[in-house]
């Protein structure tokens, strides 16, 4: 970031996991002078809304329940869990469609 035109407009976002391991030098000002904590969905209608998400493109049967799905979960869930629940339903109905096909 340094040597960059003064004129120059460049908006920088950074993400990690392991904020512990930032090193101090990022952190200065005219670096990354704001942090934000993004803390993981505690409630359930804020688990229902990232599963949603998820699914927006998917072709669900209107008799799944999506809040039934999230209570059934552990209360430790994260987003990126809902992430691999859906690429792993995804997956394995592309392989029953196919399966099907073939027949």
């Amino acid at each position: 970031m340094d040597g960059l035109d003064s004129n120059g407009k460049v908006f920088v976002i950074g993400a990690t996991n392991r904020p512990d391991l930032i090193d101090p030098a990022l952190l200065r000002p005219g670096r990354f002078d704001k942090l934000l904590y993004v803390g993981p969905c505690t409630d359930l209608q804020s688990k229902v809304s990232v599963l949603q998400a998820l699914t927006r493109k998917f072709n669900i049967s209107d008799d799944v329940n999506l809040k039934n799905i999230v209570k059934s979960c552990p209360d430790n869930i994260t987003g990126a869990d809902f992430y691999g629940i859906c690429a792993n339903a995804w997956s394995l109905a592309a392989k029953r469609l196919v399966q099907a096909i073939e027949r």
